[in-house]
C-alpha cells in the first residue's frame, strides 16, 4: 500500500537528509598537518630543537663531538631549520654540554640527575661555525672541532 505522496515526502526527505550528512561527513579528507618547523637560523636560538620540529631532519655532524672517557656530546645539525645543538647520553660523571657559534651564540644545559637519558641543549644558528664541550663533573672540559655544518 502506497501511501499519499504528502506523507511519503518528508520521511523521504529525512533519509536523504540523514544519508547525505553520513556520506558528506565519510568524503571529507582529513585536515592537513600544519608543519612544524617554526624557526631558520638565527631565528632559532634558544629554542627547543624537538618543540620547533628541527630534531626531525637532525644529523649528527662529523669531526665536530667531544669526548672524555665514557661521556661524549655531538653536534646535531638540522638543513630544514639551519640550526644546531649540543646532544648527549648522560653519565654520573657528566655535569653540563654546551652548544656554541664561533664569536657569537651560546647555549648549554646543565645535568644533576645520575639517571642515564639523552640530554641535548637548545639552538644555535647553524649557519656558522659551531662547537660543542662536555664539562665533567670533575675535571677539566673538552670541546670538539670548530666546523660549519652547513657547508658539509
Amino acid at each position: 500500500m502506497l501511501l499519499p505522496l504528502h506523507r511519503r515526502t518528508p520521511r523521504a526527505a529525512a533519509v536523504l537528509l540523514v544519508l547525505g550528512a553520513a556520506l558528506a561527513t565519510a568524503a571529507a579528507p582529513p585536515a592537513p598537518a600544519a608543519p612544524r618547523q617554526g624557526c631558520t637560523g638565527d631565528g632559532c636560538y634558544q629554542l627547543d630543537p624537538v618543540e620547533e620540529g628541527c630534531a626531525d631532519d637532525a644529523v649528527t655532524v662529523d669531526g665536530a663531538s667531544a669526548t672524555i672517557g665514557d661521556m661524549r656530546v655531538d653536534l646535531r645539525y638540522s638543513e630544514s631549520c639551519r640550526a644546531s645543538w649540543a646532544q648527549a647520553r648522560t653519565t654520573p660523571d657528566l655535569r653540563k654540554i654546551l652548544v656554541g657559534t664561533h664569536g657569537a651564540s651560546e647555549a648549554q644545559v646543565e645535568y644533576n640527575d645520575l639517571g642515564t637519558k639523552t640530554i641535548y641543549t637548545n639552538m644555535v644558528d647553524g649557519t656558522t661555525a659551531g662547537f660543542v664541550c662536555i664539562y665533567p663533573r670533575r675535571g677539566n672540559p673538552n670541546c670538539g672541532n670548530v666546523v660549519t655544518p652547513s657547508a658539509r
